[in-house]
C-alpha cells in the first residue's frame, strides 16, 4: 500500500525500510497513507530516511494513547513538511465545526481567493491530509481532525475569531440567498448579523441550486449555529436557524429544526432583542404544529404575539396571528381562526406586505370552504394565487391550487378540481416539497375517486401514505388511511377497508384529535353496515354523535365570547371578502348536531330514498348554527347510500369531513 500510493521510484513492496515504516504506522491505513504522501512529494527521500523520521517522532510523541501514537508521528511528519500557506489553511479548516467544507467555505476560513483555495486544498488532498468523498467536498478522518483542532487552538485568539467571523457571515449570507427560494412569509427583521459580505459565494439565483445547497450544506449549517450559540456569537445564532426554517420544514428535517429553533430562542432573550425572540417561537411553533404538538404549538404562537405587542413589533404581530388562524383552522376552531385572520390582514394591508397578504387570502379561502361558502373560498384563494405568481412565489402558488382544487372538488367540478389539483402537485416536485406532495396527491386522489378512476386513486394514496410515513407525520398518515378505506369501500374491499380505518381510528386516539375519531368511526358505520352488522354500526354512529355533541358543547361557550370579543373584526374582514355571501354565523362549526340514522335497516327491503323528515325533525337546529348531517340510507344489495344535498336543501346542513360535499350530484359513496 505505501509504495502504491507514493508512487515514488525505487520503492519497492519487499524493502525493508518500507516494511518498518509500514510497522511504525501500526499497520493502521491512515498513517501509511499520510507517509506515503511524504515520498510522493519528496522525490529525493528515500525510504529509510522516513524510517528514521518516523521513528523519531514516534518517541517524541510516545504519551500518546498507543493506538493513535503511529498516526500522531505520521501527521507530525506530514504537517512539518507543508509549506507556510498550506499549514495556515490546514489549522482554519480545524476551526471548522460541521462534517464537510467546500472551497467556498474553506475560502472564508483561509480568507483567501476561491482560486488559491482550490488549488490549496488539491495539494492538502495530495499529501492524503484530507479526503474529497465527492466532487468538491472535502473531510477530515477523524483523528487528523483532532489534530488540525489542537494545531488552531495554538493560534492569536483573534486570528481565530476573524477566521471564525468569516466562515459565519458566508454561512448566514448563502443560506439568507438560498431561502429567498423557499420561505412562504415575511420575517421580522434581518438581525444585523452579517459583519462583512463574503468575498466569495455559490451562484444561487436559481431555485434547483439553492435547494442542492440546502441539501449539501444544511447539517453544517446548524453546526455552525450551534457554534455561535455556545461561543457568544449570538446574532448568528438568532439568525441563522431562521433562514434555515422554511427548508428544514420543506424536507421534514423537524427535529433539527426544533434544536435549532430553541437555541436562537435562548440566544434572543440573552440580546433581550423581542422582536427576534418572537421570531424565533413563531418558527419554534410552527415545528411544534407539524408534529402534532398543538397546545404546544397554541402556547409558543401565543408567547409570539405578546412579545411582539410588547416591542411595538406590527410585522411580527401580523405574523403571529398568520400562524395562530392557520393553527387554529387546522383544528376546527374556526371562529378564532377568522379573528386572528382579520386582524393579521389588516396589519399586512397596513404594512403594504403583499406576501402576508397572499398569505391571508389563503387562510380566508380555507376558512370559507370550510363553512360550506364555496363561492367565496374560490374568489379567496383566486386572489392569493394572483399575488404569489405576482411575487414568483411558487410554493404559494402551489397552496393557492391545492386548495382551490379542494373547493371544485366540494363543488362537484371535478374536471377543474382534477386541473388545480395536478398542477398544484406539479408544483410541489418541482420544488422537492414531498411534505405538501402528499398533501396534494391526497386531494388528487380525491378527485379521481369521486371520478370512478380507483386504481389511480389508489396508487396516489399510497404514495401519499408513503411519504407521511417517511415524514413521522402520524396525522397525515391517518388522513390517508380514512381515504384509502373510501376507496376499498367503493370498490366492495370491506376487509381491506375495515383493516385502515381501525389503523386510521388508532392514530387519531394516540393524538386525541376528536374530529379525526368521529370522522373515522363514521366510516367504521358505514363498514360495518355493509357487512351486516348491524349493532356494530349502530355502535359506531352513536359514539360519533356523542363525540361531536361533547365538542359542541365544549365550543359553544368560548365561541359565543370570541364572537362578543371579535365578532366586528370578522363581520368587516369577511363582508369585504365576499360581501354577498358570507355569513358569520356559520362559524359556529362546531355547534353541531349530529344525526345518525340508519333509515330503513331494520327491513331488508328498506328505501334509501324515504322520507327525510322524521330524521332531520330530531337535529336540535337553532339558528346560526352550523349542522353535520349524516344520513345513511341503506338497502339491502347495493349497500351504503346517502342522499344527495338537494333533498336536505332546505335544512341548513354544513359538512363533516368533506363526507357530504363530496356527495354533490352522487348518492353511491359515504
Amino acid at each position: 500500500m505505501c509504495a502504491r500510493l507514493s508512487a515514488a521510484t525505487g520503492i519497492e513492496p519487499g524493502d525493508g525500510a518500507v516494511a518498518e515504516v509500514v510497522a511504525s504506522c501500526g499497520y493502521l491505513p491512515l498513517a501509511i497513507s499520510l507517509m506515503a504522501g511524504q515520498l510522493k512529494h519528496h522525490a529525493s527521500w528515500t525510504s529509510a530516511d522516513l524510517a528514521a523520521d518516523l521513528a523519531s517522532a514516534t518517541g517524541r510523541l510516545s504519551r500518546i494513547a498507543a493506538e493513535n501514537a503511529s498516526v500522531s508521528a505520521a501527521f507530525d511528519l506530514s504537517y512539518q513538511n507543508l509549506s507556510t500557506d498550506l499549514q495556515v489553511l490546514f489549522r482554519r479548516l480545524g476551526l471548522h465545526p460541521g462534517v464537510d467544507f467546500d472551497a467556498y467555505a474553506a475560502a472564508a476560513l483561509d480568507g483567501a481567493d476561491l482560486g488559491t483555495t482550490r488549488g490549496r486544498l488539491d495539494d492538502l488532498f495530495s499529501y492524503h491530509l484530507i479526503d474529497e468523498p465527492a466532487r468538491g467536498r472535502y473531510r477530515f478522518h477523524d483523528l487528523v481532525r483532532e489534530h488540525a483542532s489542537s494545531l488552531a487552538a495554538t493560534d492569536p485568539p483573534d486570528i481565530r475569531a476573524a477566521a471564525l467571523s468569516r466562515l459565519l457571515d458566508y454561512y448566514l449570507h448563502t443560506a439568507l440567498s438560498a431561502d429567498l427560494h423557499l420561505t412562504r412569509r415575511t420575517p421580522t427583521g434581518a438581525y444585523a448579523a452579517i459583519t462583512a459580505l463574503p468575498a466569495h459565494a455559490p451562484d444561487l439565483t436559481a431555485r434547483d441550486a439553492a435547494v442542492a445547497w440546502m441539501d449539501a450544506e444544511h447539517l453544517n449549517v446548524s453546526a455552525v449555529a450551534g457554534h455561535a450559540s455556545a461561543h457568544g456569537r449570538l446574532r448568528h445564532a438568532i439568525a441563522i436557524p431562521a433562514a434555515m426554517h422554511a427548508y428544514l420544514q420543506m424536507r421534514g428535517h423537524l427535529g433539527e429544526a426544533s434544536v435549532l429553533h430553541q437555541a436562537a430562542l435562548k440566544a434572543a432573550r440573552e440580546t433581550g432583542d423581542q422582536p427576534a425572540a418572537a421570531g424565533a417561537l413563531n418558527d419554534l411553533g410552527h415545528v411544534q404544529y407539524l408534529t402534532m404538538d398543538f397546545t404546544g404549538a397554541t402556547a409558543t404562537f401565543n408567547q409570539a404575539l405578546n412579545l411582539s405587542r410588547e416591542a411595538g413589533d406590527r410585522l411580527g404581530e401580523a405574523n403571529a396571528l398568520a400562524a395562530l388562524g392557520a393553527l387554529q383552522e387546522s383544528t376546527g376552531d374556526l371562529l378564532p381562526a377568522m379573528a386572528s385572520i382579520s386582524e393579521a390582514m389588516a396589519m399586512y394591508r397596513a404594512a403594504g406586505d403583499r406576501l402576508g397578504e397572499a398569505r391571508i387570502n389563503y387562510l380566508l379561502g380555507g376558512c370559507q370552504y370550510l363553512t360550506g361558502h364555496y363561492a367565496e373560498a374560490i374568489r379567496s384563494q383566486a386572489a392569493a394565487l394572483d399575488l404569489y405568481t405576482d411575487l414568483g412565489n411558487k410554493a404559494g402558488q402551489a397552496d393557492a391550487l391545492s386548495y382551490l382544487g379542494a373547493v371544485q372538488h366540494a363543488m362537484a367540478d371535478y374536471p377543474a378540481a382534477a386541473v388545480s389539483n395536478s398542477a398544484a402537485l406539479a408544483l410541489y416536485q418541482s420544488l422537492g416539497d414531498q411534505w405538501n406532495e402528499a398533501g396534494s396527491l391526497l386531494f388528487l386522489a380525491n378527485v379521481q375517486r369521486s371520478v370512478g378512476e380507483y386504481s389511480t386513486a389508489d396508487g396516489n394514496l399510497n404514495r401519499a401514505l408513503e411519504l407521511y410515513r417517511d415524514f413521522g407525520d402520524r396525522f397525515g398518515e391517518a388522513s390517508v388511511l380514512k381515504d384509502i378505506a373510501a376507496v376499498r369501500l367503493d370498490t366492495k374491499d370491506i376487509r381491506e377497508a375495515r383493516a385502515s380505518l381501525d389503523l386510521a381510528l388508532e392514530i387519531y386516539t394516540d393524538l386525541k384529535i376528536s374530529i379525526g375519531i368521529a370522522e373515522t368511526l363514521i366510516g367504521l358505520g358505514v363498514c360495518q353496515r355493509m357487512a351486516n352488522d348491524l349493532p356494530g354500526a349502530r355502535a359506531s354512529l352513536d359514539r360519533a354523535l356523542a363525540l361531536c355533541q361533547r365538542i359542541g358543547e365544549q365550543r359553544t361557550d368560548q365561541d359565543d365570547e370570541l364572537r362578543a370579543e371579535f365578532g366586528e373584526a370578522v363581520d368587516k374582514l369577511t363582508a369585504e371578502a365576499a360581501p354577498a355571501h358570507v355569513r358569520l354565523d356559520a362559524v359556529h362549526e362546531h355547534q353541531v348536531a349530529v344525526s345518525g340514522v340508519l333509515l330503513g335497516h331494520e327491513q331488508p327491503g328498506g328505501r334509501p330514498d324515504q322520507p327525510l323528515g322524521p330524521a332531520l325533525g330530531n337535529l336540535r337546529h337553532r339558528p346560526g348554527d352550523l349542522e353535520v348531517v349524516v344520513i345513511l340510507g341503506i338497502d339491502g344489495t347495493n349497500g351504503c347510500r346517502l342522499p344527495c344535498l338537494a333533498q336536505v336543501a332546505d335544512h341548513p346542513a354544513g359538512c363533516f369531513a368533506s363526507i357530504v360535499p363530496a356527495l354533490e350530484g352522487r348518492d353511491d359513496h359515504w
